[in-house]
């Protein structure tokens, strides 16, 4: 066979002219055998112990002169070896690859954070290992063997990875992470054990029955000669089968396929830097960028009289931005979502640190004139066809305007015929770490944690009277109309010069809420002892029992006169806040047997599952799920049930608060209710801090942005559709708020997120009282401002975004928490119970 000198070899620059060309997919065995080559790809995943440069080269030679591209893992217990293998990757860039070995406890199941870390430890481990400056930023990495969850998980994206093998199985299945990154299942199997020939073979057969071919080569054996000797005709076989148009040989980053739809290219961040003075030059030339459909960020290097949103700023020594850019090593304090590094040496790491930090290269600076030639090289020095850039644009490049027009006909060029997809820091942030919302909520949290008041005494907002006078006006929802059979108050209602009604059906929450009610009147001294203590009595008397599905249990809707039940549902959640409100009641004396044995008489264990307490609707039992309310509800169940009502609540590093906000499926919106709940009345487990902190973290970036106040929770509503679940959706771009109604059969409208929006009064109490800060304060005044009207206690709330009250409209639970918040406050801010 004719070979070429592998000195001379310059194979075409990483597929930019022909594998944008390259589809996959199922591939008739009839059109294959009208010479559609096949794509194939070998990894060489084991090699002789103690190989140098020379030697390696040695054994790879004939795949180096029969022009099949191999890849070479790297192992990460051998640093001599991934040396050679990261040297001879860049003598051919276009022949050898050097692959990233994940390692064996790689978690690929467990949150898309816990893997993105894992991929930047093996990449940080390499690099140390390779002992050189340049950044490691493979493309292509092998996983461990064994199951991989569907969809396939995100995460490697920010490594720079675009390919994972798992060589496990036989065939070659591919999936889709959220991120874009290819997941290939399955290969070709060789080892030492079988012979040249039977290597040929099992190769040549996978062509003539697959449409993709991985070739998993393991050549860890005392026998050199022997692996060279078979290597060499398994490359001359293939070899023949490339010329003949057989197969398509490649590299492994080169199998990155296309779907329809799937947003393959290389995503690249542009940021333009704009000086503390004002430079036409580059306004002039984000102008053309917008013109064109380019996508680009901000550096900004002064302060802005408009600052646009997601932009990065010089990391200082106190660093609070969401980005920043560092050129050097960052201070202890820096709190940034994404830190963005034009000093390499400095960078500590590609990815998430384990701060949950995420750290990007600056990989192409621009300072003058450049070409498509000029970024096109650049780029393929940092990376490769599919390697997400970071490009800063520095005003010298772009100061006269044939360097302006330069520059942007290289972008557009790239953008149209590289593939490139020029973008803000937003949408390159999504493109490569789809939860990064998550991340940056949870940074904003130190953030938001960094700036709380050691002690809030002497603010005017929380002084005694003026919180005394909020809880008597509170009080008088549940003195303007009450059952003298039950002791309850209605769960809503509405008032007005013309009339007035009511909602005679309440439910388990709403008792709970009437019963934190009275305890707080009495510890106030808005009501005395004896008398809240006959309603308490009464109230726990009306509480019925009711055969729901063979268990004796109270109905999830009742009557508030009479306590009759109207269905036949349980709720589970609504009862653990029932069971906390209870323990707070049993701590009177007087009640503490007659609740004990209403407690008793309910089959409380049979309502917990292994998930949380189950639900029973229209007959059928619905097992426990993982939700917004399970944590509350199941530390209600504990005080009963267990001695440890944060049991299972606990939150004890990064990836376990990333698994908090991206493992619950049912926690968007996440509301005040019950995470303000908890803390107020239990004391703040984990989870429940992280949930109200990255809620309150995020009203209050809304607020410094648009000027509106949120204060957001499940609220009833004066119009159709009458009520709303509202919060924070974490996986959202911030700040991420959601609402969600539930569904109306009168025909009315559908209820509207932006519009539908509210400052509920009782969620801007808990924020206040729980975390007193200049805008939660500042929020409750304008709450008082606005809800404080009527004879009947606080209105629900207002229309964040108009600032509409709910004029007239009141409920059981607004007022019953801003009693909770000001007991809590003014009698020494224990926790409710047992505090």
């Amino acid at each position: 066979m004719n070979r070429s000198s592998p000195s001379s070899l310059t194979r075409r620059a990483l597929l930019q002219a022909t594998a944008m060309g390259l589809l996959w997919g199922a591939v008739p065995r009839a059109l294959r055998a009208q010479s559609v080559p096949v794509p194939l790809a070998i990894l060489l995943t084991e090699l002789p112990e103690g190989l140098g440069e020379q030697a390696l080269e040695t054994l790879l030679r004939p795949f180096l002169e029969g022009l099949v591209p191999v890849g070479l893992v790297l192992p990460q217990d051998d640093p001599p070896k991934a040396r050679a293998i990261h040297a001879l990757s860049r003598r051919y860039p276009g022949l050898v690859e050097a692959v990233l070995a994940l390692p064996p406890e790689t978690p690929l199941g467990t949150g898309s954070f816990d893997l993105a870390r894992a991929g930047s430890d093996a990449a940080l481990a390499m690099q140390t290992a390779l002992a050189e400056p340049d950044i490691f930023r493979p493309l292509t990495a092998v996983a461990p063997a064994g199951p991989v969850p569907e969809p396939s998980p995100a995460g490697l994206r920010t490594v720079g990875l675009r390919s994972v093998f798992v060589l496990e199985g036989e065939g070659a299945a591919i999936s889709w992470s959220a991120d874009h990154v290819e997941w290939l299942r399955g290969s070709v199997t060789l080892s030492m054990e079988e012979t040249g020939t039977g290597w040929v073979r099992a190769v040549e057969t996978a062509v003539g029955d697959q449409p993709l071919v991985v070739v998993n080569l393991s050549l860890r054996t005392d026998d050199t000669a022997g692996a060279m000797s078979r290597a060499a005709d398994l490359a001359d076989r293939l070899s023949a089968l490339r010329v003949a148009g057989g197969i398509r040989s490649l590299l492994p980053k080169e199998i990155f396929l296309r779907r329809a739809g799937a947003d393959y290219r290389q995503s690249c961040l542009l940021l333009l830097e704009r000086p503390a003075v004002d430079d036409p030059a580059v306004t002039a030339f984000a102008g053309e960028l917008a013109r064109a459909g380019l996508g680009h960020g901000w550096l900004e290097a002064g302060t802005p009289v408009e600052p646009a949103p997601f932009a990065c700023r010089p990391a200082g020594v106190q660093v609070v931005a969401r980005c920043v850019l560092s050129e050097g090593p960052l201070p202890d304090a820096a709190r940034a979502t994404v830190a963005i590094w034009s000093d390499l040496l400095s960078l500590p790491r590609v990815g998430f640190d384990a701060g949950g930090m995420l750290n990007l290269p600056v990989t192409v600076e621009l300072s003058d004139v450049t070409t498509r030639g000029g970024l096109r090289t650049r780029f393929g020095a940092t990376g490769d066809v599919f390697s997400d850039q970071v490009v800063l644009v520095r005003p010298g490049a772009i100061r006269q305007d044939s360097a302006r027009r330069v520059l942007l006909t290289a972008l557009t060029q790239m953008r149209d015929t590289d593939l490139v997809r020029f973008t803000g820091l937003a949408d390159h942030l999504e493109a490569i770490y789809p939860n990064i919302w998550i991340a940056d909520r949870r940074q904003a949290v130190d953030r938001f944690r960094a700036g709380l008041r050691p002690s809030d005494e002497g603010l005017p907002a929380l002084a005694r009277d003026r919180v005394m006078e909020d809880a008597r006006r509170a009080w008088r929802y549940f003195t303007y109309e009450q059952s003298a059979v039950t002791g309850l108050s209605a769960s809503t209602r509405f008032t007005s010069d013309e009339y007035s009604t009511s909602n005679p059906e309440i439910t388990m929450w709403d008792v709970a809420s009437t019963i934190h009610a009275v305890m707080s009147a009495m510890e106030l001294g808005l009501l005395a002892p004896e008398t809240g203590t006959e309603r308490l009595a009464r109230i726990v008397a009306a509480l019925p029992t009711r055969e729901l599905s063979g268990l004796a249990l109270p109905a999830a809707l009742m009557r508030h006169r009479t306590l009759g039940s109207t269905n036949r549902d349980f709720n589970g959640c609504d009862m653990g806040r029932l069971l906390v409100a209870l323990k707070r009641a049993a701590g009177i004396p007087a009640l503490t047997a007659q609740v004990g044995e209403t407690v008793a008489r309910w089959d409380l264990a049979a309502t917990l599952d292994a998930a949380g307490p189950i639900d029973i609707r229209t007959g059928r039992t619905l097992p426990g799920e993982t939700n917004h309310c399970t944590a509350y509800a199941l530390a209600g169940y504990r005080l009963w049930l267990s001695d440890d009502p944060a049991e299972g609540d606990r939150i004890t590093d990064v990836a376990a608060a990333m698994r908090f906000f991206q493992s619950d499926t049912m926690l968007t919106p996440l509301g005040a209710e019950p995470y303000m709940l908890r803390a107020l009345e239990l004391g703040a487990s984990d989870g429940a801090a992280l949930g109200m902190d990255a809620l309150l973290s995020a009203e209050t970036e809304a607020f410094e942005t648009t000027g509106v106040f949120h204060a957001l929770s499940e609220t009833p509503l004066d119009r159709a559709p009458w009520f709303s679940y509202q919060g924070l959706d974490p996986r959202a771009r911030p700040p991420g708020f959601a609402a969600t109604f539930l569904p109306d059969d009168t025909g009315a409208p559908a209820g509207d997120a932006a519009r539908d929006m509210v400052l509920s009064a009782k969620a801007a109490y808990l924020g206040a009282a729980l975390r007193p800060t200049p805008f939660t304060l500042a929020r409750l005044d304008h709450m008082r401002r606005t809800c404080a009207v009527g004879e009947a206690g606080f209105i629900v709330g207002t229309y964040a975004r108009s600032s509409t009250p709910m004029t007239g409209y009141t409920d059981v639970n607004t007022n019953g928490i801003i009693l909770e918040a000001a007991s809590y406050l003014l009698t020494g801010r224990a926790p409710l119970v047992g505090g």
